[in-house]
């Protein structure tokens, strides 16, 4: 399970412990382990399927870190869930730790009902980690039950590699949990060497010389030969074994784009019928031969990794191109090709029955019996996931080809506004950088592919080695004013015509509401900053003075409440895809006032915390959920929306597991189920209100006066444990664009009166 999908952090204090005496307690840092609870909105009660009695963790592989010559961690984080798999009692653990490049944030202690869920993110102080010194640092994280000796503890390993001093970034490519690497740029032989510098190198032989072709960073294969290892390819086999997880890079040029067997890019097998996991072009009998075939065993597929996955028909290009493959402990299973995902799905099983004796071939089965003709430029095979980002990041790095060229455009990111209709939405517009990472001189061009959204001066030029130029990219706010109400997206397409890389394609995405009604409907134009010329860019802020106040900020991280009476008004965050925007949770802190702000770009909630007071607050481009609250909330005149964004979300704007007396009056949540930005997978909404006991007892809850629409209920209550009680659902508006009904009651008792729907005004049927 995902940080995003229904996290909720649990109340009590967390310890994290580590086997090696370089490791020591550091505690109150503003980042570090941050405790995220879980829970979904279906039936709960007992371990989930295939849970070990006691406490497990998951994934179960070492958080293998690098730390390159820039100071920069690949990847900064590490995620870790505990799941309760004691079917009929509570749980109690502590994860511990003590090393000061160990953050810590959040409580320190955590219990779990059977089936219940917590997750906890390492994150490390690269400082810390570069007075180490070059070379590999290992450590070992403990989790354990104190109070009962029934459970043994739970190890895991933290792996962090630093680069040697004067070193350079590894060409801005991702480097953590990678097992091999082939560049091809031997030039001639009959040997293609390993150059990921990972454990013993694993070097590839060409069984026939006369059927390749050698070209500058490429090898060209004809089809009447294996590249292959000489013995079974163990680090790869072992690693992905123990990690449940997997990663296949490469950068390719098919001489056709019809193949068929399917025909081998990439294979961990030994023959035609039993295999680990392949990458291949085109299918066999009636599967398509212009699209990617990947077969993967698991404990629910066959020997043979069937049933594949296929990307659709025609989406492999007939020029160089980026093509990786991605496979989640979760199961969740991706194919990018050059930087957008072509087809995801929810795999099963696990890679507990992968043979560690498979060899690796690229190129051709084990055996020469489905030969791929083409050009290899790049492969790299990783024990982990890759994240879309550091997909992203790798296929602007390119190939690392000899003389090659390519355009890298940051930041990777859309240009995203909110208006009403029919209204101006005032100046909106976008910086980008594009530059050239390549040895020679590389022309560029950028279009738009909507006339509201221009390139704002420069749309062409040719940039030397190492240079850069500066793109404005700017909303057309005429134009804009006479569109309808919806999402709108435009394709800003960047051009490299030069090395053939392919196009890089990011969006602008303008949301535009129809205007308000007198009573004042929470939307773009009455929610986030008052005064946006004020705001002054920070970092993460901690704050931990009592009456402390934070304003007039746009910050880039989260904002962390370490004290009593703090007021944070007129602000933006965006969180970069951390949990949350502000992490209210780590105490008994109380009376937190939050103003007149924006939350987005996190990966599990705008809020996490209780004790405290939210106005006019616009929320959206959470991976999870739009608040997790819990206990004595007010949340007034704030709009949530567009909440959901990972494909394994089942978002609430807001969803409260454990606590008393809340008041949401005056929201505008809206959470259509038809949502869906840029034609891709949308956003996955679960109910506008998810209230379920999981970690405590919910009582005193009032729902009134808002706008609320979308979810698969709109209204999701669980009646797991009794509760919850002084439920009060009072005047609010509903939308349709739900998926089963307006509220599920589980048999829980509610008062409700006045609710009527917002297109008619008239009342709902089950009011009382």
């Amino acid at each position: 399970m995902g940080i995003m999908k229904k996290s909720e952090q649990i109340a009590g204090s967390l310890r994290v412990e580590t086997c090696k005496p370089w490791i020591q307690s550091w505690k109150g840092m503003a980042v570090g382990i941050a405790i995220l609870g879980t829970g979904c909105g279906g039936a709960g009660g007992g371990a989930p399927p295939g849970t070990a009695y006691g406490l497990n963790v998951s994934p179960s592989p070492a958080a293998n870190v690098s730390l390159n010559e820039a100071g920069t961690l690949s990847p900064p984080t590490h995620l870790y869930t505990v799941t309760n798999g004691v079917p009929d009692e509570s749980r109690y653990y502590e994860v511990a730790s003590t090393a000061p490049w160990i953050q810590v944030s959040g409580t320190d202690s955590e219990t779990l009902t059977p089936g219940d869920e917590s997750s906890f993110i390492v994150a490390f102080d690269s400082a810390m980690l570069g007075a180490l010194g070059a070379g590999v640092h290992e450590g070992t994280v403990r989790i354990s039950d104190p109070s009962s000796t029934e459970f043994g503890a739970v190890t895991r390993t933290v792996r962090v590699s630093v680069a040697e001093p004067g070193t350079t970034p590894d060409d801005n490519r991702v480097t953590a949990g990678l097992l091999v690497r082939y560049d091809f740029n031997e030039g001639s032989g009959t040997t293609v060497n390993d150059t990921s510098g990972v454990g013993v190198p694993l070097n590839l032989e060409i069984a026939s010389a006369s059927a390749v072709t050698w070209q500058p960073g490429t090898l060209v294969v004809g089809g009447g030969s294996e590249v292959i290892s000489p013995g079974a390819a163990t680090k790869i086999n072992d690693a992905c074994k123990i990690n449940d997880e997997i990663t296949i890079e490469a950068w390719v040029t098919p001489n056709n784009v019809a193949q068929d067997g399917p025909a081998r890019v990439v294979t961990l097998s030994d023959g035609s019928l039993l295999r680990n996991v392949t990458l291949g072009h085109g299918g066999s009998g009636s599967e398509p031969m212009t699209a990617y075939n990947v077969r993967l065993r698991t404990s629910t597929s066959t020997d043979n990794g069937i049933p594949a996955l296929i990307t659709a028909a025609n989406e492999i290009p007939a020029a160089k191109h980026h093509v990786v493959y991605t496979r989640r402990a979760d199961g969740v299973v991706t194919v990018y090709v050059d930087g957008t995902v072509s087809t995801s799905t929810a795999g099963s099983g696990d890679l507990s029955n992968w043979n560690s004796n498979y060899r690796l071939s690229l190129g051709n089965e084990v055996g020469a019996s489905r030969a791929w003709v083409g050009g290899l430029h790049l492969v790299a095979i990783y024990d982990r996931s890759l994240a879309p980002a550091e997909v992203t990041q790798n296929f602007q790095a390119g190939s690392v080809d000899g003389h090659e060229v390519s355009v890298v455009v940051t930041p990777a990111s859309d240009l995203v506004a909110f208006g009403i209709t029919g209204t101006d939405i005032g100046e909106q517009f976008k910086m980008f950088e594009v530059h050239n990472n390549g040895d020679d001189p590389v022309s560029w061009e950028v279009t738009s592919s909507a006339p509201w959204a221009f390139i704002d001066g420069r749309s062409q030029g040719a940039l030397p080695p190492s240079s850069s130029d500066r793109v404005k990219v700017s909303l057309d706010t005429t134009a804009i004013s006479i569109l309808g109400s919806g999402v709108h997206t435009a394709d800003i397409t960047w051009t490299n015509p030069v090395s053939g890389l392919g196009d890089i394609v990011l969006h602008a995405q303008v949301t535009l509401s129809s205007p308000g009604d007198p009573t004042g409907k929470p939307g773009p134009n009455n929610t986030g900053p008052s005064d946006e010329g004020a705001l002054v860019p920070s970092g993460s802020i901690t704050a931990n003075v009592n009456g402390q106040v934070i304003e007039n900020v746009s910050v880039t991280g989260t904002i962390t409440i370490l004290a009593d009476n703090v007021t944070i008004r007129n602000f933006r965050i965006n969180a970069g895809f951390g949990p949350y925007g502000i992490h209210a949770l780590n105490g008994s802190y109380t009376d937190l006032l939050i103003e007149d702000g924006e939350i987005y770009n996190t990966s599990s909630s705008g809020i996490l915390g209780k004790d405290f007071t939210a106005r006019r607050l616009n929320i959206h481009e959470s991976g999870g959920d739009g608040i997790k609250s819990r206990g004595n909330v007010l949340v007034e005149d704030c709009w949530i929306h567009h909440v959901g964004t990972i494909p394994t979300a089942h978002a609430d704007g807001n969803q409260t597991r454990g606590g008393s007396n809340f008041v949401f009056r005056h929201n505008n949540i809206d959470m259509p189920i038809s949502t869906s930005p840029n034609g891709q997978s949308g956003y996955l909404s679960n109910a506008t209100f998810m209230i379920r006991e999981g970690v405590g007892q919910i009582d005193n809850f009032l729902i009134e006066d808002n706008w609320l629409n979308g979810g698969n209920y709109t209204i999701l209550l669980n009646n797991d444990t009794g509760g919850p009680s002084n439920m009060q659902i009072i005047g609010n508006r509903f939308g349709r664009d739900y998926r089963y009904g307006t509220i599920k009651l589980d048999g829980i008792a509610v008062t409700a009166s006045g609710n009527v729907w917002d297109d008619n005004g008239l009342p709902m049927t089950w009011n009382n």
